[in-house]
């Protein structure tokens, strides 16, 4: 959603696989938003990055490393430093591995 001044307007945004579900935001300018989460794919967590250029969201390929990834934070310091964090798990293993990705 996005706030207006006045109201939340709901924009329209890609939502893939099954149970899509953002967790994290960061915007550097009105153009320039990013937002991350994860969604299922088969029986698998999958990241989720979209990106905001001022007019309509874009699914950004990421990174999903083992058998399960999420991402649940982001910082956008600037239009081409954007980090993400969250965590991935292999089969069998105990506990889950920190996530980090670099954009830009």
């Amino acid at each position: 959603m996005r706030w207006n001044g006045r109201a939340w307007k709901i924009v329209a945004n890609p939502s893939p696989g099954q149970e899509p579900s953002l967790a994290g935001v960061s915007a550097v300018s009105a153009r320039n938003a990013w937002a991350v989460g994860s969604y299922l794919a088969g029986s698998n967590n999958q990241t989720l990055i979209m990106h905001w250029d001022g007019r309509a969201w874009d699914q950004i390929v990421s990174p999903a490393p083992g058998n399960a990834s999420l991402l649940n934070g982001v910082a956008a310091a600037s239009a081409s430093n954007v980090w993400a964090v969250g965590a991935y798990f292999n089969n069998g293993t105990t506990p889950p591995q920190n996530l980090a990705i670099h954009c830009c």
